[in-house]
């Protein structure tokens, strides 16, 4: 911990903008900001990358164009996304969209263009009932608004890789797990439950089927996220202007196949556990 009076290091800076950011607390990340830019240290693309996110969800759009103007890297990775659409349903279309948009229209503008990997989500795949899931089936069917906003995501890429030449790539992730996991999470509460020897309630679906889905582990997410970056193309436009056709893929990053149902996953935690 710093001592009253320093600055804390560049893991610590980058973990409470995260923090701020998974709590939807703007103004607390500029804070962080601030304190940061009165220390000697210099911000990496992952803390800028956050400050990015932050002002560009916060609606602060010049701050976040002036922040990215200041990176090197001609390739960027941004991940967006809130997790609690029922309670503050507009949290989702001012990240999912609004903050989507923010982030190509600096990207658009910059010269050179940077090509862009950005996560989408398996959820895109909504009332889709065939198994295997595949990047040729039909999206147009979601099951939420957190959906529907991933889906909207995908059809402004699309958009902006059309008009604009930005080199763009859709990673859909399937239900990330392990360290430093969101602590909003099924299995985290069933764990809990399982210890405190509380029942579970488990749901199903209005045809009274189990639910079900896929796990990937973060190792396995990272991966995934690297090889895209280290295959992504240039784009082609320069300074908001389409030079010629550029890159854009979609790819579903886990297995793609419902295996793991809320009463396989208790019976493995409990069988961990006890």
């Amino acid at each position: 911990m710093a001592r009253r009076g320093s600055h804390p290091d560049l893991p610590t800076y980058s973990l409470l903008l995260k923090s701020c950011l998974r709590s939807r607390r703007f103004h607390l990340a500029k804070l962080v900001h601030a304190h940061l830019s009165r220390s000697h240290l210099r911000p990496d693309s992952l803390i800028l990358n956050s400050l990015i996110s932050v002002y560009s969800k916060s609606g602060d759009f010049e701050t976040a164009r002036s922040i990215f103007q200041t990176m090197g890297p001609k390739r960027n990775l941004f991940c967006m996304g809130v997790r609690y659409a029922m309670q503050n349903p507009q949290s989702y279309v001012a990240s999912n969209i609004a903050g989507f948009v923010n982030l190509l229209e600096i990207s658009k503008a910059a010269n050179p263009q940077p090509a862009i990997v950005w996560a989408s989500s398996s959820s895109v795949y909504g009332l889709n009932t065939e198994n295997p899931f595949s990047e040729l089936h039909r999206t147009d069917q979601p099951a939420s608004l957190y959906a529907a906003t991933k889906k909207a995501g995908e059809e402004i890429a699309h958009t902006y890789n059309h008009i604009y030449g930005l080199s763009l790539t859709g990673l859909r992730f399937f239900t990330v797990y392990g360290p430093w996991g969101r602590p909003d999470m099924a299995y985290f509460f069933f764990t809990k439950d399982i210890l405190q020897g509380k029942t579970i309630d488990v749901y199903k679906t209005v045809d009274d089927k189990e639910v079900a889905r896929d796990f990937t582990y973060i190792d396995d997410i990272v991966k995934g996220c690297l090889g895209a970056l280290d295959t992504a193309e240039k784009s082609t436009g320069s300074g908001g202007k389409k030079k010629g056709p550029a890159q854009l893929r979609i790819y579903n990053l886990g297995n793609t196949t419902r295996t793991w149902s809320g009463e396989k996953v208790i019976y493995v935690l409990n069988f961990q556990l006890t």
